[in-house]
């Protein structure tokens, strides 16, 4: 998989900057889904991604990477509310991370989800 360096006239640049404020972030959704096709394409057959939402809960990528048919990774009741919004049905979705409150566990419950990744007996309710 060949990454290549990408970097829009610096007029656009400005211009986004002037209406928009800084820090301002720019994404070419043709590049990332040219690349997430591409890291697809390299997985041994039988493979998934899960798209881990706390790296970056900017709701129209998620959407974008859930077009593609990436699966997610959540870690709290909001980016889990966030996952859903953007599209990706409740059984594409894991919850992992440590410190799940029951309110997190319960709403991932009652959202039938694809799975629940408990970190401790305790957590389990064991």
């Amino acid at each position: 998989m060949e990454v290549k360096e990408w970097m829009p006239d610096e007029g656009i640049l400005r211009n986004l900057a002037k209406r928009h404020g800084t820090p301002y972030y720019l994404y070419d959704a043709g590049i990332i889904s040219r690349q997430y096709t591409a890291l697809t394409a390299a997985l041994p057959e039988g493979w998934e991604l899960f798209y881990s939402v706390k790296a970056n809960p900017l709701a129209a990528l998620c959407g974008l990477l859930r077009g593609g048919g990436c699966r997610c990774e959540v870690a709290s009741a909001g980016e889990l509310a966030l996952a859903l919004r953007a599209g990706f049905d409740a059984a594409d979705i894991v919850f992992t991370g440590s410190g799940k409150t029951n309110e997190e566990l319960e709403a991932a419950v009652a959202a039938n989800i694809y799975s629940i990744n408990v970190e401790s007996a305790y957590e389990a309710g064991v």
